[in-house]
This record gives structure tokens, sequence and C-alpha cells, in this order.
């Protein structure tokens, strides 16, 4: 009895075609942008530095990792700042929801004059309220450069100071002596007679 080979080759050309679409596949996210906006005195944006990070777990931006990057970018040309606002952006499409997002979103669309209509993009905004793990959804290798935490900050005004320890403790003193050592003041007012001019 002959044996016969099983033609395969179908499945490699179809394996290799498969390759040219992977990118938009969801997947797990290991790279970040983040873009820290700087806000001056005068309430406008000032500076924008964008970097890529690498996250230690996938998927998550560990507390930690959190309060790494505020505290290594909220000094700006030798100008402090404090964080004032926290945003991700985490596009979270479907595969199959692709065609869809192209066609509906009407972030560049002039002509749509209702406010209440939630455009695709911006419903992958969120803002963050607390300084803790931030878990992100899987997203599609092709978008992932979309994915973005924003860290805004804004300037410290420096003519603003907190009162040293020491100044408020020797004003308690003083407040403390003042109210212990109480003087008594006396006037003695004579009544002066003035000469009558003629």
């Amino acid at each position: 009895m002959e044996s016969k080979e099983l033609d395969i080759s179908w499945i490699n050309e179809y394996e290799n075609e498969e390759k040219k679409y992977d990118i938009f596949y969801s997947g797990a996210i290991k790279e970040l942008k983040v873009s820290c906006m700087y806000i001056n005195k005068m309430n406008t944006l000032s500076k924008i530095i964008n970097k890529n990070i690498e996250l230690k777990s996938e998927n998550l931006i560990k507390k930690e990792e959190l309060i790494k990057l505020i505290n290594d970018n909220k000094k700006s040309e030798n100008i402090n700042f404090k964080i004032k606002n926290i945003l991700l952006y985490n596009i979270t499409l479907l595969p199959d929801e692709i065609n869809f997002f192209i066609e509906n979103d009407n972030l560049n669309d002039n002509t749509n004059t209702n406010t209440n209509t939630n455009t695709n993009s911006i419903k992958y905004m969120r803002e963050i309220n607390l300084i803790d793990d931030i878990y992100l959804q899987d997203s599609i290798y092709f978008f992932s450069d979309l994915n973005t935490l924003f860290l805004l900050f804004k300037e410290l005004d420096n003519n603003i100071t907190a009162p040293n320890k020491s100044s408020l403790k020797n004003k308690e003193e003083n407040n403390n002596l003042n109210k212990n050592n109480t003087k008594k003041v006396r006037f003695n007012i004579k009544k002066i007679k003035t000469r009558k001019h003629r």
C-alpha cells in the first residue's frame, strides 16, 4: 500500500498571511506613554514632556511607579510644580469594533453640534482620583501608542510659604508670657490752665 503525504503547505501560507494582521489583535500593555504637562502661574500650558516607560507588571501601573513618576517630574527648569490631575487614556477597542469606531468617531467632525453625543475617542479617557495602583485593560497592538498616562502639574506659588515650627512656638510662648504677666498702667491727667488772650 502506498502512503500519501498530506499537503500542509496551505497551513503555513495561512499562518504567514495571518501574521500581517497580528497588530489588530488585543494584548497586554507592557509599555506606556507618559505625558507630563506643566501649567504655569498664568494658567497656561508652558511645557509638555513625553516619554515611554516599561511597566513592571503587564496592564498595571503600581502605586510606587506612579509616585516615582510624579516625584521625578515635579520639577522642570528649576521651577517646582505640584500634581494637579492624573488622566489615563486606555483604548479598549475590540478588533471587531474597529470599523464601527472609524466610521462613527465624531471627534474631528465640526458639523456635529449635539453636545450630548459621547464620541468614541473620549470614552476611553478617565480621571484617576487616588494615587494607587492603576489597572489597564488589554489594547489592540496597532493602537498601543495611543495609550497614555497624563500627569498635569501646576506651578507652585513661591510667595506663600509655610511658617517654621520654631516661629510658631515663639509666638505661642510670647502669648503665654503676656497672659501671665499683666501690667496695670495708670494715667494721671492734670487740668492745665490756659491764659486768656485779650
